[in-house]
């Protein structure tokens, strides 16, 4: 690889992990964990921490895809680990999106409303209305798979709140639409 070559291996170990995110979301997975195996062959000798856990970040979501969910939470962990060393609470937040998405899709909904939760502790740190909304809203949908109504209206109602102070009408509207799917009668 010509930048390798020229001793940039933190760029071509980038160029190689977008390429690998886009061959995941293209519907090519498999072939997203094989470039994602040389971005981490490439990047492993620089000991970047930082660019190493978005490596293990992005790994775990295309193990998620293809339902490698041990291994999606281990990069999960060794993501996570990076973030909290760097003090960066918004990836955080994301790594515990993620991993609620990975606990929802292996059909734990107890263990997803618990990421959600420490993922909404962040948010409200940090200010971030639009992320807030849609972590509500995801937790409503998940209290109310694990039957507890009340809980998830209180949920619902919380999402909309945040959702009104984004200030962008479109955003509330795919928020409630997502919300009343739930349950027109009660959300």
């Amino acid at each position: 690889m010509v930048l390798t070559d020229c001793g940039e291996r933190l760029t071509a170990g980038h160029a190689l992990d977008q390429l690998a995110t886009v061959l995941g979301a293209a519907g090519r997975p498999e072939e997203g964990l094989e470039t994602m195996r040389r971005a981490f062959e490439i990047m492993g000798p620089t000991g970047d921490e930082k660019a190493l856990g978005i490596l293990h970040v992005h790994r775990a979501a295309l193990y998620g895809v293809v339902q490698r969910f041990g291994e999606a939470l281990a990069d999960i962990a060794a993501g996570l680990r990076v973030a909290k060393d760097r003090k960066d609470r918004y990836t955080q937040a994301v790594i515990h999106w993620m991993t609620a998405d990975i606990h929802e899709r292996r059909g734990d909904p107890a263990a997803a409303l618990a990421e959600r939760d420490a993922e909404l502790v962040l948010l409200a740190t940090i200010g971030n209305q639009r992320n807030t909304a849609v972590a509500h809203a995801a937790k409503a949908r998940l209290l109310a798979e694990l039957g507890r109504e009340h809980d998830a209206a209180a949920a619902a109602t919380s999402a909309r709140t945040a959702a009104e102070k984004v200030n962008d009408e479109a955003f509330s509207a795919a928020i409630d639409q997502q919300l009343r799917a739930l349950s027109p009668s009660h959300y």
